[in-house]
């Protein structure tokens, strides 16, 4: 049964990750769920039955049979038990069958001897209403009255219900050692939404239990009372955080072999807290048995002959409709008692009143645009960097499209631009905040200061989900000048940034290396050699600012890399290649249309909130970047609404990706209209004072800038480095000599963006033009 533990993973983080309501219970019973799709798979066979057999890891339809028998008869035995210590499992089932068809009778018998199920023949269309309170009376029946209402009012209204099957599951047990009610109190219970209340807590002090630890979570197993071997026990798994419930259902759900394999010791309790329990659920299993790859059962496949013949060709079509599941569950100082119900629908392709909409595809095999974007309170974070995402939309128009290579870019240029303009004035300032859209440079410090505070916050995390989004800065000064205080104390305090007095002049290969070492640590090696060799050999350098960002996330749902293949993707020069592709099939995901292109989003794991997602944009063309990447030009906001929702896709196809790019940004800043920067004029007289009235004519000599990304099963990684160059009016000459020119010879071209939770700032964005390519 472990794929229907999986499934039950899948919904409680589903629950958890709700909007709405994220302190709701969550119960259902993987074994009355079992029942039931164990005893429909017994009625298919081709590709349906293989999907049902994967599904369930059995081999044959003998293996599902005798692991049906094996809990029927277990039940039975306790059921004929009247040992009042013996346990209660009373599992029963039901097959109601329309007049239009008839049961097959080696299907007849099998329901009989294995899961001691009569088959019932009903009229759906004339009769459905009364067929629904029938259904529902047998189950309040065989659940003792705690599942009351399964089937809702309605259900059968449009007389399309071929076949219904049904399970009522019951449970009673008392513990071994029972807690004693007058210890019971109320205590704390500290709520995922950091709330706190008050709840009846059994409690139990200097006892033994069985328990296991692992990292991040603790296991306590209380045994249940039986009329021979221990039958039933009770497993409590506590997250060793308040709010680590997330985080261990993610380790569960990667893991689901780990329950299977506790390895529960006996040990001794100062005290065992747990709070009494009473509470149902309900859910309709269709979509996330889809999510784990149960689909053809849910579609008109025609292979559920082996159950009933119709008397129509229609009747050949069935498929299952949906899955409804209703479960409760009381545990108190005596034990626990629960009940289940899970009803299955058949229908016919005839019944259905509308034609389902085509499946919805998004197989990235020709040019294509991704960012990375991070988002606070759920807002989508763009604002604050149109201008310079509409720049880089032209750049990559007007140069990468051109040159058929890739691209990638990391938005820390704005954290040297911050760094310029909070040391600069006069019209120098007034042309860096029109360029950055700010009205002063409190709004940039404040800005600042947000972003650095959230990747604190997530490298202090010790968690395994958490992402990784690391930013450094680093000052480099020349012993000709003397850093303002102000200023040193603004970059430690908000940019958390050191100033080290160098002697570029006299040892500039040394501070080249030092520079290019600090920036490969930051980065994890990802980052090497971002100054070139013999940019301070005439030593007129005057200050170096440089900036180091490294990003790691996993993907919430990821890719299985036994599905990767090789797979055809079409160049923009009218190309094939052939490339290595993860996949997904019949799954669920966000998703936006616009004329002319498609956009998926896929979330990365987070600690609380989800931070970071991943934005796929897809033209609907094979040569539609360039048509795609001019529209998001004319109009850069639309980027902030993209207005996605949640969606199905048959499949989903997407490149691997790593690859690298560097680039010098002056040029493109200064056709943009950031100019006077890039000028001696004067007026970056706000962060250092110098010894001689050469050093009062600073500027910017380049602005050089490496990324790169890798995109994989498991999720991205990407780091980026910035660094900045003032140089002192009387250089005879540049002292940054560029990287030799790049060639990219027809590459996977499509633009990204990684943006992070912080102040709408993106934190990446690129053009690829081939996923091949690794620069």
């Amino acid at each position: 049964m472990e794929s229907l533990t999986r499934l039950a993973i899948q919904v409680f983080l589903t629950e958890i990750d709700g909007e709405e309501d994220s302190n709701k219970n969550v119960v259902l019973s993987p074994l009355s769920l079992n029942c039931i799709v164990n005893m429909v798979a017994a009625g298919t066979k081709g590709e349906t039955l293989k999907q049902f057999l994967g599904f369930l890891d059995c081999k044959s339809v003998d293996d599902l049979k005798t692991q049906s028998s094996r809990i029927m008869e277990l039940a039975i035995k306790l059921e004929k038990s009247r040992k009042p210590q013996a346990p209660t499992l009373s599992i029963v089932n039901g097959i109601w069958v329309d007049r239009q068809f008839t049961i097959k009778p080696s299907y007849q018998q099998m329901a009989k001897d294995i899961y001691k199920a009569e088959a019932k023949t009903v009229d759906f269309r004339r009769e459905g209403e009364k067929v629904r309170k029938e259904v529902n009376l047998w189950v309040e029946k065989h659940t003792k009255k705690r599942i009351k209402n399964f089937l809702p009012g309605g259900c059968f209204s449009g007389g399309n219900a071929g076949i219904m099957l049904a399970n009522a599951l019951y449970f009673r047990a008392k513990w071994c050692s029972p807690f004693r009610t007058s210890k019971t109190k109320r205590e704390d219970f500290h709520l995922l939404n950091g709330q706190t209340i008050k709840v009846p807590t059994m409690k139990k002090e200097h006892t033994s239990e069985l328990y296991a630890s692992f990292e991040g979570f603790q296991v306590l197993c209380m045994a249940f009372r039986s009329i021979d071997h221990k039958v039933f026990n009770m497993y409590f798994l506590l997250p060793d955080e308040r709010d680590g419930l997330e985080e261990m259902l993610q380790r569960l759900n990667d893991d689901p072999g780990l329950l299977s394999n506790l390895g529960t010791r006996k040990g001794r309790f100062s005290k065992i807290w747990i709070p009494k329990l009473k509470f149902s659920y309900e859910f309709q299993a269709k979509e996330t048995m889809e999510d784990l790859g149960l689909v053809l059962p849910f579609r008109p496949a025609g292979e559920f002959t082996e159950m009933v013949v119709g008397s129509s060709p229609s009747s050949d079509q069935l498929y299952v409709s949906d899955i409804i599941h209703k479960s409760c569950i009381e545990v108190d100082e005596k034990g626990a008692k629960g009940a289940a119900a899970t009803g299955l629908h058949l229908v016919t392709m005839a019944r259905r009143t509308c034609k389902p909409p085509p499946p919805r595809t998004f197989v990235a095999d020709h040019p294509f645009m991704f960012m990375i974007e991070g988002h606070m309170d759920h807002e989508i974070v763009f604002t604050g960097v149109r201008r310079v995402f509409s720049t880089l939309i032209n750049y990559f128009h007007h140069g990468v499209l051109d040159t058929a290579g890739h691209t990638t870019f990391s938005h820390t240029n704005r954290w040297r631009r911050s760094l310029q303009q909070e040391r600069s004035k006069g019209e120098t300032l007034k042309q860096f905040l029109g360029f950055l859209d700010c009205k002063s440079i409190d709004d940039l410090k404040t800005q600042s200061s947000r972003i650095m505070e959230h990747a604190t916050k997530l490298e202090k995390s010790c968690k395994p989900q958490a992402p990784t989004f690391s930013i450094v800065n680093g000052i480099w000064v020349d012993r000709q000048f003397t850093i303002k205080p102000s200023y040193q104390q603004m970059a430690k305090d908000i940019y958390k940034a050191e100033a080290k007095t160098v002697d570029f002049r006299r040892e500039g290969e040394k501070v080249r290396k030092e520079v290019n070492l600090w920036v490969e640590k930051h980065t994890k090696k990802r980052i090497k050699n971002l100054l070139p060799q013999g940019c301070f050999s005439d030593g007129s350098a005057g200050i170096v600012l440089a900036n180091a960002l490294y990003f790691r996330a996993k993907w919430c749902s990821p890719f299985h890399t036994s599905k990767t293949e090789r797979e055809d993707f079409h160049l923009l020069n009218g190309q094939t290649i052939k490339v290595p592709t993860m996949k997904k099939e019949h799954t669920s995901g966000l998703y936006a249309s616009f004329e002319g292109f498609q956009v998926l989003c896929m979330a990365f794991r987070s600690i609380d909130h989800k931070v970071f997602n991943m934005y796929f944009l897809l033209p609907d063309e094979r040569d539609g970047l360039e048509e795609m990447l001019q529209r998001l030009n004319d109009d850069p906001g639309l980027l902030s609404n993209l207005g996605t929702r949640k969606g199905r896709f048959s499949k989903i196809w997407i490149p691997k990706l790593k690859f690298s790019y560097e680039f010098q940004a002056k040029e493109t800043m200064e056709d943009l209209g950031l100019v006077l920067p890039f000028r001696p004029a004067g007026e970056f007289t706000e962060m250092v004072v110098g010894s001689s009235p050469s050093s009062d004519q600073l500027y910017v000599s380049d602005i050089i800038h490496k990324s790169c990304i890798e995109v994989d099963e498991k999720g991205a990684k990407a780091a980026a480095a910035t660094g900045l160059l003032y140089l002192v009016r009387m250089a005879a000459r540049r002292t940054c000599k560029p990287p030799p020119p790049r060639t990219f010879v027809a590459d996977h071209p499509f633009m990204f963006m990684i943006e992070g939770h912080m102040d709408h700032e993106i934190v990446f964005t690129g053009v690829v033009l081939n996923p091949l390519l690794k620069n």
